[in-house]
């Protein structure tokens, strides 16, 4: 659930696609599934730490973790040049762009599950931007073959359920998540007229659209900043300067539904390496080695045939 700016800037500086000999290529694909196989098992963990840790706090900590490991890898202050103070101020206001944009992705996970969530959050830039093109033009065939089917998988999933919203509204469905926010996002929801799930895929499909603007205007802000990995790393650390505040006063007005927080380590320590840094340095490399629509499509076949997997399977170890 976390930030890709361009093919462009990740390659470390060079600019555009490095052509690679297609007998390499195979072992950029296994690893590009190999990463997106375990962020869907990320995801599907985070959906039980969920349950158990408000998603402020949630969020806090793998904005912190990521930091802390990419600041130790990247060394973003040590490396290129100095940051304006103009840029400061840029970093921060992306910051907060990005916490909003993480907040409604993973309170979409909690109302529309891990399967859901990895369906209809982790498409491409590429595959959402011509989406876009295709609504937006005038052209025909294939494109808008598959935008078609595209808008008939999310009226689907917003078919799947079949809530009572009345009932909904009256029971105030926070469940563990009992704050001002999630009930604001809640109240907010069922005001709209539908049931939480169903609010849930609507969420994901415009957090999606919100991603994949906010990975473009990113574009620029990364290369004025010394790179994408650069930019990477300073904005985990200024989101979680930002939740900081936040993440204090929860604590001091909440009661936290953790046992132990020894017992959440493990999963925390996963889903940070598996959402939060495996896969952006992985995306880094097969942006720079593969073309842009080939590293989407592998992409997309290794997440959703294991959300379908792992949705069958998954045993929901902390519940």
């Amino acid at each position: 659930m976390e930030e890709k700016y361009s093919s462009n800037v990740l390659s470390g500086g060079q600019l555009g696609m490095v052509e690679v000999p297609s007998s390499r290529i195979t072992r950029y694909i296994v690893l590009l599934v190999v990463s997106k196989v375990l962020k869907a098992l990320g995801i599907f963990e985070a959906y039980d730490v969920l349950k158990i840790v408000h998603i402020v706090q949630f969020i806090f900590i793998l904005k912190l973790g990521s930091a802390i490991i990419l600041l130790f890898f990247q060394k973003p202050f040590s490396s290129g040049k100095v940051i304006s103070r103009r840029q400061w101020i840029k970093l921060l206001k992306h910051a907060v762009f990005s916490c909003v944009i993480s907040l409604l992705g993973f309170f979409g996970l909690t109302l529309c599950g891990p399967l859901r969530t990895l369906l209809l959050f982790e498409h491409s830039d590429v595959v959402v931007i011509a989406i876009l093109g295709v609504l937006f033009s005038s052209s025909g065939g294939g494109p808008t073959r598959g935008v078609a089917l595209f808008i008939i998988a999310v009226i689907c999933l917003l078919l799947f359920d079949n809530d009572d919203m009345m009932a909904k509204m009256a029971e105030h469905p926070e469940g563990h998540h009992d704050s001002t926010l999630t009930h604001f996002l809640y109240t907010t929801i069922a005001f709209l007229g539908v049931a939480d799930h169903k609010g849930g895929v609507v969420l994901l499909v415009v957090s999606l659209f919100l991603k994949v603007g906010f990975h473009t205007v990113s574009r620029k802000l990364a290369v004025e900043i010394g790179g994408a990995k650069r930019l990477y790393a300073l904005d985990n650390l200024v989101s979680s300067a930002v939740l900081l505040p936040w993440v204090v006063v929860l604590s001091a007005t909440t009661e936290s539904k953790v046992e132990s927080w020894s017992s959440v380590i493990l999963p925390f320590g996963m889903i940070i390496f598996c959402v939060m840094i495996l896969e952006f340095y992985v995306e880094a490399i097969c942006s720079a080695k593969m073309e842009a629509p080939r590293c989407a499509r592998y992409s997309a076949l290794a997440l959703f045939l294991s959300a379908l997997f792992l949705a069958n399977f998954w045993t929901h170890p902390l519940t």
